[in-house]
C-alpha cells in the first residue's frame, strides 16, 4: 500500500480493485437521490397549490355561526388619533384605523325586552371611539396589545348591552400609521 502512494497510483484492495471509486460512486448516488427527493417534493407542492380550495363541513363561518345561534354585527370603520412618542421624547400623533365586528348570541335579539343589537350599534361605536381615542401607540403593540384591545372592546360592548350576549370582537381591519 505504501508503494502505491509513492507511485501516485490510487489505493487498491487485495484483489487489485480501486477502493476510492466505490466511495465516490456512493456519494454521487446519494446526491442524485437527494436531488430527486427534493424535486419530487417541490413538484408535489406546486401541484397542490394549483388545486382549487375545497370547503369542507364546518369551515364556513356564516353556516357555523347560524347553526350555533351566533350573529355577526359589523360596527363599521373607526379612525382615531393616538399619541406616540418619538426617539427624542417628542409627542406626535398617529392614526389608528380599526374595523371591529361584534359576535353575539342571537338570543339577545329574540329577548322579551324588544331590543335588538343593531339598534345599539351607535352606542357601541361611541363607546369604542371613546376608548380608542385614549390609547397610546404602545398600548396596541404586539399580540398582547391586540388581546388587551379586544378584551376592552368586548367589556365595553357588554356594558352597553347590559348583558353577556356579546361573545367576541373580531378585527376586520387594523392599521396604525
Amino acid at each position: 500500500m505504501e508503494a502505491s502512494m509513492a507511485t501516485g497510483q490510487p489505493a487498491t484492495d487485495q484483489k487489485g480493485k480501486s477502493t476510492g471509486g466505490k466511495n465516490r460512486m456512493r456519494w454521487v448516488l446519494a446526491g442524485a437521490f437527494a436531488i430527486l427527493v427534493v424535486g419530487i417534493s417541490a413538484g408535489a407542492g406546486i401541484w397542490r397549490m394549483q388545486q382549487p380550495a375545497v370547503v369542507t363541513e364546518g369551515q364556513t363561518i356564516s353556516a357555523a355561526r347560524a347553526a350555533s345561534g351566533q350573529i355577526l354585527l359589523p360596527v363599521g370603520r373607526i379612525t382615531v388619533n393616538v399619541t406616540a412618542s418619538g426617539l427624542s421624547g417628542d409627542r406626535r400623533s398617529r392614526f389608528l384605523v380599526i374595523e371591529p365586528t361584534l359576535l353575539y348570541d342571537a338570543a339577545f335579539d329574540a329577548g322579551a325586552e324588544g331590543r335588538r343589537m343593531a339598534d345599539l350599534q351607535p352606542a357601541l361605536r361611541d363607546s369604542f371611539i371613546e376608548y380608542l381615542s385614549q390609547l397610546h401607540e404602545d398600548d396596541v403593540y404586539g399580540s398582547a396589545g391586540l388581546a388587551d384591545l379586544r378584551h376592552e372592546l368586548l367589556r365595553r360592548a357588554r356594558l352597553v348591552t347590559a348583558s353577556e350576549a356579546p361573545i367576541s370582537i373580531l378585527l376586520q381591519d387594523f392599521v396604525l400609521q
